[in-house]
Formats: C-alpha cells, sequence, structure tokens
C-alpha cells in the first residue's frame, strides 16, 4: 500500500478532441488524477532532476546511458539490479525527435534522444515497474515522462502499489502533443515499514471509468525516482572491530554510520555524556578509532573493557547528528594455528602473474590482520618461481621443464608479529580445463544479462584447484586461434564458467563473459588455447544443432554428444540416444491435379504422430495418425485449391519433436476448378476473372512462379509472431523448404495497403536459428549468394502496385506522375550489382497466406549486420547497419549502430583517408550515381528510404549503402533530385573533399559513357528481363487486387502497365543519361570531360601509340595502371604529357572538281571501287545540276537525258584524294547537297545513304523523298564516321545520287569531306601489355578517369603459363607482423603465377572460378615478361608486412575466399571459358605437409617445365620459411626460425626444439633442418641432398656431390669435405672443385655441386660429407 504521506489532487478534467475522416467530432474524455499532477515540459530545465537527491533514473529502451541536467539516465537494457521494467514489446526511435529547448544544449540533445525509444504492451497486457532497495519511512517523488511523438488520443490507467492513481490517463498530458513538449506524471510517495520495493503499473483498465481513446496500449520513455525529505538524524553508528591489542599500531576499527539521507557524509568525533569514561584513551583518526599514544594499556590485564562516547555528524547538515557508546576489549596476542592454500597443483600452461591459489589463515584473534611472506628453510626449493601479492599466490616465472612437482615456504605473521610456517608442495598438472557443454541453438535454456537467449558455453575445471584462465582463449577459427582472449577470471575447483556466445564482448570487467563471437548452430568446431596462442588443449566439435538441445560430455566425460537436458552450471546427464524425432511426409509439398493418400512416418519407430489438416499448430489434443490420410483441395470459398498438413511426432527417447508443415496447392482443383482451384478462390475480382482475356490467363500465370505458403493462423500483425514458411517448387526442379520462423507487417506508409509487405525472422525460440538454403541459387546476379539466411522479406510492390503508384496523381505534384511496374525495387538491386557490388538478392514468388492467394511477391535479403557476414566474412557482431539513419543494430552496452554511425558521418566530414577508412567510396558514389539516374524525387530524403551496413572498425572494407524502398523513382525521365542530402549528409559532406568529387565523377564515366549500365538504353536489359519474368504473373496479381481509382478500370496489364513498359522502353532509358549528365554539368559534379582514345584498348603490336584527345585542357597519362593524378589534385610523377587536341584536314572541300557520269546507264558496282577505270567520265566543279539553280551556284550542268518527262534517275560520280599518316585520323565528317537521295562510298563500302530506301539500291531506285525549296541549298552532315576504311595515300569516294521520280525538275550534287587527327600525335609507345589511364587538366579542375587496356603477345594458357607457388595455411602474424593484432594468419595467403616462355604473355580474360575468386580484368598487372611473376594475395597490407620488400607492381589484386587448408580445387579459366589450370591440392602424403601450417608454402617444381599440377610429386615445400613470393625469402637465425616453428610449450623442451633434436625422426636434427630448408615436424620433407653422380671431363670420370640449402639463412656457413678412410677430411679447391656457380631454385633453395680434384681411376674411395656450422 502507498503510504499516509501520499498528496491527494484535485480531480483534473481534460477535454480531449480527436478526428474522423473529415468530420470534426468533440467528445469529453474525462482524466481523473487521484494522485500526483500532470504538467507539461518544454526542455531538462522544467523536470525534477537534482543530481544530489535523484537515486533512479532511467531510459526506456535506450540505446545509451546519456546525462541531463547532471543526472545520469541509465538505459533498462542494463538498468541497476534493484530496477525491473517489464512490456511485451519495444521500439528504437519510435518517436520523432523533439524539439526541446534548455540551458545545457548537450543535455537538451541527449534528453530528446531519451524521448525518442519506448517500451510498450500491447493491451491488455500492462507496462510495470518495479524498483526495489527503497528506504520505508522517507519520501520519494517518481516521475514519469512521455513524448506521443504525434497528435494521438492514447490512454490507460495507472496503479502505484496496487491504487489506481491515474484513471485514464493521456499521453498527451492536459495538452495537445507538438514536437516541442513532452508530459511528465509526478507522483509522491512514501513506502510502508518493511517494504521496499515500488511497483507501478500501467494498463489500459485498471478500476474506476470505463476505457476511453482510439488506443490503449501503454508506453513508457523515461522515469526517475527522487528523495523529498529525510529522517533528522542519521540512524545508528557501527564500528568493524572491537578488540585490539596493548601494543597494537593499527587502528582498532572503522566507523561507520547507517543514514536514510542519500550520499551522505559524516564526521567522527569523541563526546562527552553517557559512556565517555574512558575517552581520553582513544582518538579519533578521520573514520577510525585508534588508542592513544600517550596512554600505557599493558597496565590492564586482558579481557578488560573500555567504554566511548563517538558522535557521527552529517558534515553537509551539521544539525544533523547521533551519538553511539562504543565498547572495547583488550585481547591477548595469540599465534595463527592454521594456514592453508586453496590449491594443491598448478597448471603447466598458467601465464605470469597467473593466479595459482589464494592463502588463508586461522587465528584466535579473529579481528588481527595478517601478512603472508617466503622464508627459507626446509622446502623452500621453488620460493623463486612465485610471488605473493596480499593473500594471492600467483606464478612470478616460467615454471621450469620438466618439473612435476614444486614446493615452497611460506610464513603468516600477525600484526603483534607472531608467525606460523609452513611447506606446501604443489604437483605441476597439464591443463584440465574442458568445454563441458554448449548450447548453439539457444531457444529458452537460459537468459544472458539482457534477456536475450544468447548460445553459451560451459567451461568445466576438473581439477581440484582453482584455475585463472587469464591469457588463455577460445576460438572457433583454426585460423584465428586468439580469437576471444579470457580476462582475470577463476573457476573454482570441480567448478563452472558459463560464456555467452553473443557476440557483445564487454570487456574485461563485466560479468558475466560474452564472446566477441556466435557460434553456428550449422555445426563447427570449439576450441581451447593456451596463452602460447598456438597449442589447443581442448575441442570439441559439434555437428548441426537443435533448438534448446546442448552438446557436451556425459556425466562420467568420457563421450560427447547431445544431451538429455541441458544442466548450465551442473553437472551434465546422460547423452540423449535419438535427437529429433522428425515426420516423414510420402508426399512432398508442390503442385497437385488430383487427390492422393497421404502417408507420415516417425524418424523413431513406435512413435505417435499428430497431425492437423486445417493449417493450425497440432498439439497434444490433435488427431492420431493411424493409417493414410485422404488430401484433397480445400473447398472454402477463400482457400480453395490448397490444403496443409501439419504434424509430430512424440517418443520418451527423444529431446525434440519439430512440427513439419506441408502445403499442398492445386491451380485447376481435381476437375472443377471453380469448386476446389484455387483459380475459383473467391477472392478474385470478378472484373480481371470474368474478362474474355484475362481470365483464361490465371491458372497460367499461377503456374508461371514458385509460390510461398504462409501459414499464421493467428494473422499478420504488426507485432513478431509464429508461424510457418514454405518455398514450393513449380516443377520440383528445386526441393523448397519448409521452417517456422517469426512474422510480421513492416513498412511505413504502405501499412495502409490491404497486401502488405512481411518480414521473417529465423530464430531459434521458432525452431532452426537459421534458414539454410539457396533462396537465389541460379538466378540472376546470384553468383556466390549466401545460402544462410536470419532475416527474409516478402516485398508486397508496395508503393510499386495497386495501391500508390497505380492512382492516378502519384507521386503527386510532379510533372509526370507515372504508373505501377511491380519491378523498381528488385532493378535497382539488380543494377547495383551490375555495377560492380554486392547487393539485395531477389525472386519474385506467388504468396499463399493461411490458404488465400495473396498476390504476386519478390522474396529478398535485407542489408543488415547478419547480411554482411555473409558476403564479407566475419561474424555479424563484427558490422552495424542503419536504415535511414534512424534506426540499427544494437549488440549491448556501448555497441549500438548510432555511435558507429557518428564515426561515419565524421569521417565523411573530414573527408581523405579517414573517409576511405570508414567508407567504402565506390559503394557510395555508385549508389548515390544509381539514386541520381533513377529520379526518386519524392521519398527519397536524409533520412528515408535507403540502407547502410558496416564492420564497427575503419579499414575494414568500409561502410555500404543500399538502395532500399525504391518504389517511387523511374516516374520522370526529367526528374532532378540532385538537392537530396541522403545519406544523412554523408554525399554531400563527402563532395566538398575534391579527391572524392574527382572519384565521384570517373564513376558517373564508367557508367554514362561507352557502353556502360547507365549509359542510353544500358539500363533496359536488366529492366525488360524482370517484367518479361513477372508477365504472366501480372494477370492474377490484377484478379486479387486493384487500385481504389486508375485511369481506366480495371487496371491491367495489357493497358496501363504495357504503357508504362513502353515509356521506360522508348523514352526513358534513351533520354535519361543526358538529361542527368546536364543536371551534373549544372551543379559543377561533372566540370570537364573525360579524354578519349581512337582504340579503346585490344590487341597491339609492341611499339603502339595511342591516340588520346580531350575537348578541353591538357591530357596526361599512365601505363603502369597508376592514377595520373596524385591525392590532393597533383600531377603524378609517373605521368605523361600528351597535348590532347586536334586539328581538321579538309580532304575534299566543296566545289571541287568530280568526275561523272550522267547518261542513265546501269553501272552495277564495280563503278564504286578504287581501281575502277573512270577516265572516259567526263569532269566539272560542284555544284553540279541541272542548271535551275541560283545564278552562277551550279558549276556544272549535267544531262538528264533527251526527254524531259523521263529524265535519267541516277546520276554517278567519283573522286580521288590523298590520306597521308591515315592511322592518326580519328573520326571523319561529311557534307552533302542532294537533290533528291544519295548512297556515298569510300574504297568500294557503302558509308552513308540520305533520303534512301532500305535494302539493295539499282540504277533505277527512287529516291524516298524530293529535295524542296531551302532543303535543296542545304548541306546534310553525318558525323563521326569510323576512319577504318581510310588507306593510307591515295583514297575514292564514289556517290550516286537519284530522282524521286523520273519527272523531276532538278537535280543537285556536292560533298565536302574533312577528317579528324591529333594536333600532337602521342610520343610514348606501348612495349608491353599495359592498362594506360589518362585524364584531362583544364585550370585547375580534373576531367574523369577513361582508361584501355592494351594487349601484347599471346594470352596466358595451358603452354606458357603456371601456377608456380600457393601458401595455403600460413603461419600466425608474429608482433612485429601485426603489432596491432588485426590479422589472422590466413591474410598472408598468397598464390604466385609464372609466365614460362620466352616471350610477354597477357592475362586479359582469365579468372579463378574454383578454390579462390578473382578476375584479372580488375587488376592493373595485365601481362608478364619472359620468366616474369607475380602474385594474388588475400591482404594487401597484410602481405606487405611479412614481405616489406616486394614490388607493388608485382601484387596482382587481392583475391575473394580463402584456400583451403585440407585442399581443394583450384580452378582457373580464359576468356572463352575454357580451363588454362584445374587441380586439387592436399595436406596429406604423397603432398607435402611441410606446407600445412609449418610455415612453408607449396611450391612448382621445375616451373619452366611445365610440370602437370594435379601430380603431388610436381609439388615441394618451400625452402624458405614463409615461401619466397616475386623472390622474397627473409633471413632468419636459428634461435628466430625456432620461435616461428615451435610453440612455446615445445620451445621449453630442448629434446623437441633444440638444435640436435629430431622430432619427425627423419635423421637430421633440427639445426640441419633449419640449415637445408626443411621442415622439422614433417617426416616426409626430406633434404635434397642428391647421390653422388659421375661427370666426365677430357675423358676422365670424376664424383660429384651436390646439396641444396635454404637461402634465408643468417649467421651459418657450409664446408664440403672429402676423404679417402673417413679419417682425414680435406676441403678447399684443391680437393673439390665447384661445377656452377649458385644455383637459385623457385622454392627458396640455393643449389651447389662440386666434384672430386681426383680422377676415379685414382682413386678407389671416395667420401663425401657436408659440415654445417654457425658464424
Amino acid at each position: 500500500m502507498i503510504g499516509s504521506m501520499i498528496r491527494i489532487v484535485l480531480k483534473a478534467f481534460i477535454l480531449m478532441t480527436f478526428f474522423i475522416g473529415l468530420n470534426v467530432v468533440p467528445v469529453i474524455a474525462e482524466t481523473i488524477v487521484n494522485v500526483g499532477e500532470i504538467r507539461p515540459f518544454f526542455g531538462p530545465d522544467d523536470l525534477n532532476l537534482d543530481p544530489d537527491r535523484v537515486i533512479v533514473a532511467i531510459d526506456a529502451y535506450g540505446d545509451s546511458d546519456r546525462e541531463v541536467n547532471g543526472v545520469t539516465f541509465l538505459t533498462d537494457k542494463s538498468a541497476p539490479p534493484n530496477v525491473t521494467v517489464t512490456a511485451t514489446h519495444s521500439i528504437n526511435d519510435w518517436a520523432v525527435r523533439p524539439e526541446y529547448t534548455g540551458a545545457d544544449r548537450e543535455s537538451v540533445d541527449n534528453l530528446q534522444e531519451i524521448m525518442r525509444d519506448i517500451r510498450w504492451s500491447a493491451a491488455p497486457s500492462a507496462v510495470q515497474i518495479s524498483v526495489s532497495e527503497l528506504n520505508p519511512g522517507i519520501e520519494y517523488e517518481l516521475q514519469m515522462l512521455f513524448n506521443e511523438g504525434a497528435d494521438r488520443d492514447r490512454r490507460w490507467d495507472i496503479a502505484i502499489e496496487g491504487e489506481l492513481v491515474v484513471d485514464d490517463f493521456s499521453s498527451e498530458g492536459e495538452g495537445t502533443w507538438t514536437p516541442r513538449n513532452g508530459f511528465a506524471y509526478i507522483a509522491p510517495f512514501v513506502l510502508e515499514e518493511g517494504d521496499d520495493v515500488l511497483n507501478v503499473e500501467m494498463v489500459k483498465h485498471f478500476g474506476g471509468q470505463a476505457s476511453k481513446g482510439s488506443d490503449n496500449n501503454p508506453i513508457l520513455q523515461a522515469f526517475t525516482i527522487t528523495e523529498i525529505t529525510v529522517p533528522e538524524t542519521p540512524e545508528s553508528v557501527g564500528i568493524s572491530s572491537s578488540e585490539f591489542f596493548a601494543e597494537q599500531s593499527v587502528p582498532i576499527g572503522t566507523l561507520s554510520t547507517v543514514d536514510l539521507k542519500r550520499n551522505s557524509n559524516h564526521l567522527y568525533s569523541l563526546v562527552p555524556g553517557q559512556g565517555d569514561k574512558d575517552n581520553e584513551k582513544f582518538e579519533v583518526d578521520d573514520i577510525s578509532i585508534v588508542r592513544s599514544s600517550t596512554y600505557d594499556f599493558s597496565t590492564h590485564e586482558h579481557s578488560s573493557e573500555f567504554s566511548v562516547r563517538v558522535r557521527s555528524t552529517d558534515a553537509d547538515e551539521p544539525s544533523r547528528f547521533i551519538d553511539q557508546i562504543i565498547t572495547f576489549t583488550l585481547a591477548e596476542p595469540l599465534a595463527p594455528t592454521v594456514m592453508d592454500i586453496t590449491a594443491n597443483s598448478v597448471s603447466s600452461g598458467i601465464v605470469i602473474q597467473g593466479l595459482v591459489g589464494q592463502m588463508s589463515v586461522n587465528d584466535p584473534n579473529t579481528f588481527d590482520s595478517h601478512f603472508y611472506s617466503f622464508v627459507e628453510g626446509l622446502g623452500d626449493e621453488d620460493n623463486k618461481i612465485f610471488s605473493i601479492d596480499g593473500d594471492s599466490l600467483r606464478l612470478a616465472r616460467q615454471i621450469p621443464a620438466g618439473k612435476t612437482d614444486l614446493s615452497i615456504r611460506v610464513r603468516v605473521t600477525d600484526s603483534t608479529g607472531l608467525y606460523l610456517e609452513k611447506n606446501f608442495s604443489l604437483k605441476v598438472t597439464e591443463p584440465s580445463i574442458r568445454i563441458n557443454e554448449l548450447m548453439a541453438s539457444n531457444g529458452s535454456s537460459l537468459d544472458d544479462d539482457d534477456g536475450d537467449a544468447s548460445d553459451w558455453i560451459e567451461m568445466y575445471n576438473e581439477q581440484s584447484g582453482t584455475v585463472n584462465l587469464e591469457g588463455w582463449h577460445l576460438t572457433d577459427d583454426l585460423d584465428q586461434l586468439t580469437k576471444w582472449t579470457f580476462p582475470d577470471v577463476n573457476i573454482a575447483p570441480n567448478g563452472f564458467l558459463i560464456l555467452f556466445a553473443s557476440g557483445k564482448e564487454r570487456g574485461p570487467n563485466r560479468r558475466p563473459l560474452h564472446l566477441n563471437f556466435e557460434i553456428a548452430s550449422s555445426g563447427e568446431s570449439l576450441m581451447l588455447v593456451k596463452p602460447d596462442g598456438k597449442t589447443i588443449v581442448d575441442q570439441i566439435d559439434f555437428p548441426e544443432q537443435g533448438v534448446d538441445v546442448s552438446y557436451g560430455y556425459n556425466a562420467e566425460a568420457n563421450a560427447v554428444g547431445f544431451l538429455k537436458e541441458s544442466s548450465p552450471q551442473a553437472k551434465n546427464g546422460n547423452i540423449a540416444t535419438q535427437v529429433s524425432n522428425k515426420v516423414t511426409f510420402s508426399h512432398q509439398r508442390g503442385y497437385y491435379d488430383s487427390a492422393f493418400e497421404l502417408e507420415l512416418s516417425s524418424a523413431i519407430p513406435d512413435s505417435v504422430i499428430r497431425y492437423t489438416t486445417n493449417g493450425s499448430k497440432p498439439n497434444n489434443s490433435s488427431a492420431v495418425y493411424a493409417g493414410p490420410i485422404s488430401i484433397s483441395p480445400s473447398t472454402s470459398s477463400g482457400t480453395r485449391g490448397v490444403r496443409t498438413v501439419r504434424a509430430f511426432s512424440t517418443h520418451p527417447s527423444a529431446v525434440i519433436s519439430p512440427v513439419s508443415t506441408h502445403t499442398y496447392i492445386w491451380i485447376k482443383g481435381t476437375g472443377s476448378p471453380n469448386s476446389n482451384g484455387v483459380v475459383g478462390q473467391s477472392r478474385f475480382v470478378s472484373s480481371i476473372k470474368n474478362d474474355q482475356k484475362y481470365g483464361p490467363l490465371i491458372d497460367d500465370g499461377l503456374l508461371s512462379l514458385p509460390a510461398i505458403s504462409i501459414i499464421k493462423p493467428s494473422g499478420m500483425g504488426s507485432s513478431e509472431g509464429e508461424g510457418s514458411l514454405e518455398l514450393i517448387s513449380l516443377d520440383g526442379s528445386e526441393p523448397g523448404f519448409g521452417i517456422d520462423c517469426g512474422m510480421k507487417i513492416v513498412g511505413g506508409a504502405s501499412v495502409g495497403s490491404p497486401k502488405n509487405n512481411f518480414r521473417c525472422y529465423f530464430r531459434s525460440k521458432y525452431g532452426a536459428s537459421k534458414l539454410r538454403y539457396p533462396v537465389f541459387a541460379n538466378h540472376p546476379y546470384t553468383e556466390k549468394t549466401s545460402e544462410v539466411f536470419d532475416v527474409l522479406q516478402l516485398r508486397s510492390g508496395s508503393h510499386d502496385n495497386f495501391y500508390w503508384m497505380a492512382n492516378p496523381g502519384n507521386p503527386p505534384g510532379r510533372k509526370r506522375q507515372g504508373d505501377a511496374q511491380y519491378v523498381r525495387n528488385r532493378w535497382v538491386n539488380d543494377m547495383e550489382m551490375l555495377m560492380g557490388h554486392p547487393s539485395i538478392h531477389g525472386r519474385y514468388v506467388h504468396c499463399y497466406l493461411n490458404g488465400s492467394y495473396h498476390g504476386l511477391y519478390h522474396i529478398h535479403e535485407r542489408p543488415m549486420h547478419s547480411y554482411m557476414d555473409k558476403y564479407f566474412g566475419g561474424d555479424p557482431e563484427d558490422y552495424h547497419y542503419t536504415n535511414s539513419g534512424r534506426s540499427g543494430s544494437d549488440h549491448g552496452v556501448g555497441d549500438s549502430w548510432s555511435s558507429t554511425w557518428s564515426k561515419v558521418k565524421s569521417a565523411a566530414s573530414a573527408g581523405g583517408e579517414e573517409s576511405r577508412e570508414w567508407i567504402n567510396w565506390s559503394s557510395l558514389a555508385d549508389n548515390q550515381l544509381l539514386y541520381f539516374y533513377c529520379g526518386n524525387d519524392w521519398d527519397w530524403t536524409t533520412t528515408h528510404n535507403w540502407m547502410a551496413a558496416g564492420p564497427k572498425y575503419p579499414g575494414r572494407g568500409g561502410w555500404r549503402f543500399y538502395s532500399w524502398d525504391c518504389d517511387v523513382m523511374l516516374h520522370d525521365v526529367d526528374a532532378n533530385n540532385l538537392g537530396v542530402s541522403a545519406p544523412d549528409g554523408i554525399f554531400s559532406s563527402l563532395m566538398r573533399d575534391k579527391d572524392f568529387k574527382v572519384f565521384f565523377s570517373d564513376r558517373v564515366y564508367k557508367h554514362c559513357f561507352n557502353g556502360g549500365i547507365l549509359s542510353p538504353n544500358g539500363p533496359r536489359a536488366a529492366h525488360d528481363y524482370r517484367m518479361n519474368e513477372i508477365f504472366d504473373a501480372l494477370v492474377p496479381e490484377t484478379a486479387r487486387w486493384q487500385p481504389s481509382s486508375a485511369r481506366r478500370l480495371p487496371w491491367d496489364r495489357d493497358g496501363e502497365w504495357r504503357d508504362e513498359w513502353d515509356y521506360m522502353q522508348n523514352v526513358y532509358w534513351p533520354r535519361r543519361t543526358e538529361i542527368l549528365l546536364n543536371q551534373f554539368r549544372a551543379r559543377g559534379w561533372y566540370p570537364l570531360e573525360a579524354p578519349e582514345f581512337d582504340q579503346r584498348g585490344g590487341s597491339v603490336w609492341s611499339g603502339y601509340s595511342p591516340i588520346i584527345v580531350a575537348n578541353e585542357g591538357d591530357v596526361y597519362v599512365t601505363t603502369d595502371g597508376s592514377d595520373p593524378r596524385l591525392p590532393g589534385g597533383a600531377i603524378s610523377p609517373n605521368a605523361i604529357f600528351i597535348n590532347g587536341a586536334t586539328v581538321t584536314d579538309e580532304l575534299i572541300p566543296r566545289e571541287s572538281v568530280w568526275k561523272y557520269l550522267d547518261d542513265g546507264s546501269n553501272q552495277g558496282t564495280l563503278w564504286q571501287l578504287p581501281e575502277f577505270d573512270d577516265s572516259s567520265w567526263e569532269e566539272g566543279r560542284a555544284e553540279l545540276g541541272y542548271g535551275d539553280g541560283a545564278s552562277g551556284s551550279e558549276g556544272t550542268l549535267l544531262s538528264y537525258g533527251s526527254v524531259g518527262s523521263d529524265k535519267h534517275v541516277t546520276t554517278y560520280f567519283r573522286r580521288n584524294f590523298q590520306v597521308d599518316e591515315a592511322s592518326e585520323i580519328m573520326s571523319i565528317d561529311l557534307g552533302l547537297r542532294r537533290d533528291d537521295g544519295a548512297v556515298v562510298y569510300l574504297n568500294g563500302k557503302e558509308i552513308w545513304r540520305s533520303a534512301m530506301p532500305e535494302g539493295e539500291i539499282v540504277f533505277d531506285t527512287l529516291a524516298n523523298d524530293g529535295a524542296g525549296g531551302s532543303e535543296e541549298s542545304i548541306f546534310h552532315l553525318k558525323e563521326g564516321v569510323s576512319p577504318e576504311l581510310l588507306l593510307e595515300g591515295e583514297n575514292t569516294i564514289a556517290v550516286e545520287v537519284h530522282q524521286v521520280a523520273r519527272t523531276s525538275s532538278d537535280i543537285s550534287f556536292d560533298l565536302e569531306f574533312s577528317a579528324t587527327r591529333p594536333s600532337d600525335p602521342s610520343q610514348f609507345r606501348i612495349e608491353k601489355s599495359a592498362m594506360v589511364r589518362a585524364r584531362a587538366l583544364n585550370g585547375g579542375n580534373w576531367s574523369p578517369l577513361n582508361e584501355a587496356t592494351y594487349t601484347i603477345g599471346e594470352p596466358a594458357g595451358p603452354t606458357n603459363f603456371v601456377i608456380s607457388e600457393l601458401h595455403y595455411r600460413p603461419l600466425a602474424p608474429s608482433i612485429d607482423e601485426d603489432p596491432e593484432g588485426i590479422y589472422s594468419r590466413t591474410d598472408f595467403e598468397f598464390i604466385e603465377i609464372k609466365n614460362i616462355s620466352d616471350s610477354p604473355i597477357h592475362l586479359s580474360g582469365l579468372k579463378f572460378t574454383k578454390g579462390i575468386n578473382f578476375d584479372f580484368a580488375d587488376s592493373s598487372v595485365i601481362g608478364l615478361g619472359p620468366g616474369q611473376s607475380a602474385v594474388l594475395v588475400e591482404d594487401w597490407s597484410a602481405f606487405m608486412m611479412r614481405y616489406p620488400d616486394t614490388d607493388p607492381s608485382s601484387i596482382i589484386g587481392e583475391f575473394k575466399g580463402n584456400l583451403n587448408n585440407d585442399g581443394e580445387l583450384i580452378e582457373l579459366r580464359d576468356s572463352t571459358n575454357s580451363l588454362v589450370r584445374s587441380f586439387t591440392y592436399n595436406d596429406k602424403l604423397p603432398w607435402p605437409e611441410g606446407a600445412d601450417g609449418t610455415g612453408y608454402s607449396l611450391v612448382l617444381m621445375a616451373p619452366e617445365t611445365n610440370p602437370d599440377h594435379a601430380l603431388a610429386e610436381s609439388w615441394t615445400a618451400s625452402r624458405s620459411l614463409h615461401g619466397a613470393p616475386v623472390g622474397n625469402a627473409k633471413a632468419y637465425t636459428f634461435s628466430e626460425w625456432q620461435i616461428l616453428i615451435f610453440n612455446d610449450q615445445q620451445i621449453k623442451d630442448e629434446n623437441f626444439s633444440g638444435a640436435d633434436a629430431d622430432p619427425d625422426l627423419d635423421g637430421l636434427n633440427n639445426f640441419v633442418e633449419y640449415a637445408l630448408g626443411s621442415s622439422p615436424l614433417d617426416q616426409s620433407d626430406q633434404s635434397r641432398f642428391s647421390d653422388l653422380n659421375l661427370v666426365e671431363i677430357e675423358g676422365l670420370q670424376y664424383y660429384a656431390f651436390s646439396y641444396s640449402r635454404w637461402k634465408g639463412l643468417k649467421g651459418v656457413s657450409f664446408t664440403v669435405q672429402i676423404s679417402n678412410d673417413l679419417k682425414d677430411w680435406k676441403s678447399g679447391e684443391e680437393y673439390l672443385i665447384p661445377l656452377v656457380g649458385d644455383f637459385e631454385s623457385a622454392d627458396g633453395s640455393v643449389n651447389r655441386t662440386f666434384r672430386s680434384a681426383i680422377p676415379l681411376n685414382d682413386s678407389k674411395e671416395q667420401f663425401f660429407r657436408l659440415k654445417i656450422v654457425t658464424d
């Protein structure tokens, strides 16, 4: 009950008004305030926020803690343990951001953010608040804050401690909501004695008057609790100890005060009064009592008592104090009696300063203090290995190798100097911590501290001593063994530790512990790793997991498997014999045309199967399966033609019994389509169903796409609820799937559509935690698409369907409104992929909702954090996403999208390299370019209709941008939306960076010119594909849904939809590109045109000089793939200057002299050829005609024959002209005066016909149109004619002029012919395959980049090209290589390629298609010289850290994917898709095992011989540690080599890692293995000693000895020695003559050969040996 001090406030009556349609109807709604008051507030200064008195401040569903006027509002996601907020729902950024005012801007901003999020409950459920640890008798004030976010009539009741305090509360308070105000409900309360918990309930109806308002769902945004009054005095004073010794030098005890006043501070003193008799014998020292230094207590007997009077005074209010009598007792000093330690063993894997155990002592003087130290004496042998910190025994230095027992001697001394000594023996044990149990598909087995069902892992300590795991690691990635590191955490003897695999890592000091990764319910491996980061001490491999079924060791710890019951923090039970008892259906989900008998069976024999046939979820009351079930289509009007069967199976031995769902569809029923076929469903509108054309097409339309069946008996709503989702194949070409998941309606304005968009969440609590199915396989642009999904969306078309775009006038206020297409959203994502970016995959389906046909849908991905990991690697928690900068992902306290997004925005403002670290420039530029092209000027805004996602940290690929909700676009070819500041100002900020602005123009040029995807008609093919894909499906869609109004009804496929398609084909695609470019030019975003190549790449000869010209400015080019422009705008030192201007040569001027033939004869075609003899033809100066022109305008008169009414149809003209340096001519322009029509030929080839019909032209072919009036005197122009037909030297142009009729009154002919060439031809030459890049520079403005790839030589193929080295499992990085800990071992993978021919080759058209993915078109390295090598790398920066001497120009690029550690198929294909290389490497014999993680790479032996890559004997392990890519081979000393090869445990063991050890037992010790470059851990990796060979020189035979050494040696020398008796060994050229110098092999070894100086015939026996020593 509420205490009596609650004030009763007069009831307040509030007049509320709401609107229905267009009529204003006032309704009196009464808010009755029984306790407290309701106040408006306009900012922080209007609230009761006293930092000294507010004891609780909570932000409901806040993303982080925020301070307002000195009071910190804690988000209830991580609220203190005494605060609980309970609600059924929560929404991030539910309300628009308010516009508050106040003195402190930061407090205003924080309050505005606090008032955006809500927790709420759907009526009649309640929102409840519970706050404990309050003090009875203290008056508090409850302050609840509300921001409705809109003008709504939302009402509910408020109760405190079970009493109704506000009847029909309105979240609009006592007035109307505006963005500038909020409302606070304020109520004082006092808790009764014995009650320390405040309980508040907000619910639709608690009592009093009947509920009013249009919405009764209670909401909560924030609340505070403030102390109002405090007692007049503190409650009591106490002391920590009341016993002391006569000679005690430390304080006797510490004083403390119980005071109900919050945050009070107290001063202590000894005061006169009752009980003060011994005050003079003691003193107060701050908060402690000490004995007086002037008084001698030794004169008193032990157990004597002393009394003092202590006063505690409130430091802030001295009038508040309390006196207390305290009695002290003089104690007799006694020595400690027992000392112990919590450990009897120490793990050999413990880290330095790791905790070994806790010391403890028993002392008769229980109040005494103690000090621990090491002492000399019996058992002190190992004291130096340890240190003591307080009562903690810690490891001070490494335990010596081979030690099995340790002994220490410890003394504990009390405050009087008395002590006890004891020896302790500690057994050295191998770590015996195990991964005991895991839950990888948690539904409800154990919630984490956020209330989330995170996956969890249980560790178990099977030792009798406490184990400290600081520095140990846990991982699920063999290539990243230090993925997560344990903080300073102990596991008690035989104790457990729960780790949440949530990805919410929150630092070392938060408990419970959260990992920085999740575990895969599909199955994977978990490994526990020692602090050395190399040694795996425990590994558990688990298969695909079921919901709430844990996996781990059985009770006896001698087997692993699925456990019958999960047991976090407790001993495991038995392993289940059966896990999932799934039901199998005899007939698969699909399309049928007849009824059938369905048989059900269970995984476990003798199970009980229960089922339903109406779509409802079966339960223990459902029908029991006893035999085949007759299945036929439903005959209900709304679900005709559909039947859904659901079943589950139970058995005592099964852990889970999943429900299986199968939906069957009969489009035409079983003989009567209108009674039991889908076509007979009552939901189809008659205007289409009964239409003579469309009616018969509905069935074909329904069979044109697969189906999605949704079963959700409770119906779709805005709250997530369980349902069943199935994909049903049309013809069995794909298996389809069925899965239970969470579903809800999503969307903004489209929620008003009766069709609606749906979102499906795959979560453990519904069944499988992810959908694992290739939903988008074999669909356009879906190469390498994910087959694992956390979320999928079903889009109805949203605005791009009957609901909005099909209604006339939408979008309103635009020059052209457009019409529905149904494909806009799908097409725009396709375009993003065609522009070169990963984007949202999707496909079209028909949707059935609870058996009812619901229309055409687009199923697609959603670019969230759980999407990013599928395409860019890592875990979902490595990424954040945002929907339009208003909402996004939240991974726990301090790890929300908003904090990362702020960094992205800051980077955009900063520009430069910082922006590249956070933002993927090409993704942003192309995303914006596409939005501009599409012209959405209606509902694309700064914070609307876009999405972005990216890594949480910089330098990891940057944030990417995705087109989202793009329904209102492509409606007006003239639309201009360049002023939109989406996404959230990022683009507009970066356009102030001059480098990005140039980069954006680069992307414009790439996509809008030279056949780019956005060039004229470029997007048409992708759009046509999608329109054709849904062509048939639109018929049933329009039969199911019709707009409320249209240009004409019914809205149909062949009418409005086809008209909109025609607009796209005939207007938008041809014209939009140039319109957009002009918009860019006008805005200054495209200030200069790019230079152009006369030949855009291709095969050329060595020494070729390309012609490059620009309309304006100077041209700068590079041939090494680099940019002519440096960041910042300077000219690259690698750039070559080209003038870039052009000149025009007038090859045939007007009024030239022409040969002509005007006799009306049929000349056939020979007259067109250059070699035709026209010497008999007449000649004359143009213009040539009948003489009817203006005076003097016709220089030569032609004959039309003898009959004026039957003139010659055709007159022929020819002229020869000279061309010098024809290869430099870029284009030809012609001007033609003709009356009536003409055909022009250049060197025998037609280049133009004007006013002439199509098809064959003969001598009597008439022209199409007559030339009259002014047209007789004009020159018709033809520009940009290809110069390919021009010849060096003499050329011939031939023209035939045709009359429109034989009675034509006139003829006219004249022609001008000009050629354009560069004014200053290029001086640079291309000697090898190269990418030429060019920019123009004019007045400080750089043009976009143009580039062309020229190839020289043969293409790479099986005869001239090899894969010479691959490093599939490198060593983990050293500290020097990775000081910041950002790389994993896979980042150092590489593949080396090599040209083995004597001529240049080019790499154009090559693609790695298996093993890794790489398109050589993406690289500037496009050719290799004779014998030249180059590398592809996993990570460029990591590669350069390990191989810093690499020439960057030899790095081709970064490949996608990883090389499999176990071996895999590698495929390389050429431009014709033919195989260049195909082979499968392996990590097991006979393949070299030394390449499998021991630091060596896989090297092709004798690559110049082109060995078969598929044969293991063609490969060897590299001699160089880390391999020798493109000649890199780093030198190491033996000790450096040891550290890289062996782990910490092995290093400690000289018998394993020492110079003389032979761990792989191959007869070579470690030092020899190091010197020769072989692996000490791989017996198969033998050194390359050859047998003794015989060589013949001048007829004499000599023994020759060869060896190979690793060239990565440092400080090692080799000497070959020879002996005749194995005793006397000789060396030097007197005895051994080198045959050849050092020969370096591709594997990183150096080969040497020596021969004996003595011929074989002169010595019967010769012995050779190799001596290897350190310098």
